[in-house]
């Protein structure tokens, strides 16, 4: 499977870049050209596309700003996959991580002037060039990374092979459960804990459209005052 990701991250990566290159011409105009121009304005039917292109511009940018940080600790994190002395497969796992942080870095930086760029009632002309410029060095890195996917995982595995990859899946994910075993805890307990305030909320709804709720609660409060 990951070796499918890995070509398919390679016809993408490419697709990506030939897609931004086909345009950039139009986007980046030589500025000290007469008729250059600085902003576009819109049409008036293009205005509704136009915000949702925007608001969707914005919200990836956060998104892969998310996944920068992911994959800064992907890569920094013990015992990480680019340690002093590499084998050859975390030679290709290490290409892998730092391809994945730049191709980050880059659509954060493509989504970014995307929205610089229509955001507001006119087209500005150099943020969509930068756009277009960030996109096309964003699916090079995707080509890289894929690269290194490739590398890592397209090759026929031994039985050794196997059984260190499963033992190693193991180790991760005991070493994940030890760093957040509190947070799965208390994860564990809310759970818990909202199920019996359900449970309750339940039960007094269930109480409340009992017909002699009322009078059984009126019983009750008598019978207090009579002890007192």
């Amino acid at each position: 499977a990951q070796c499918s990701q890995g070509i398919n991250l390679i016809i993408s990566g490419a697709t990506k870049s030939g897609s931004a290159l086909a345009d950039i011409a139009t986007q980046c105009r030589d500025p000290s050209r007469e008729d250059a121009v600085y902003a576009q304005p819109k049409k008036k039917s293009q205005l509704q596309m136009s915000m949702a292109a925007c608001l969707n511009n914005i919200g990836q940018a956060t998104t892969y700003l998310a996944k920068v940080g992911y994959s800064l600790d992907s890569i920094a994190s013990e015992p990480g996959y680019c340690p002093d002395y590499p084998s050859p497969w975390q030679r290709a796992a290490c290409d892998n991580q730092i391809a994945g942080l730049l191709a980050n870095i880059g659509q954060v930086a493509t989504y970014l002037t995307g929205a610089s760029a229509g955001c507001g009632p006119d087209v500005l002309l150099p943020f969509a060039c930068a756009s277009r410029v960030a996109a096309t060095v964003t699916g090079l890195a995707d080509v890289a990374q894929a690269g290194g996917m490739v590398l890592e995982y397209c090759k026929p595995t031994t039985k050794a092979e196997t059984h260190y990859w499963d033992e190693k899946a193991k180790a991760e994910k005991a070493a994940y459960n030890k760093k957040y075993v509190h947070t799965i805890d208390v994860a564990k307990k809310l759970r818990r804990l909202a199920s019996d305030v359900r449970t309750f909320a339940d039960s007094l709804l269930g109480a409340a459209r009992r017909p002699d709720c009322k009078k059984v609660a009126s019983q009750k409060v008598k019978s207090r005052l009579m002890r007192k």
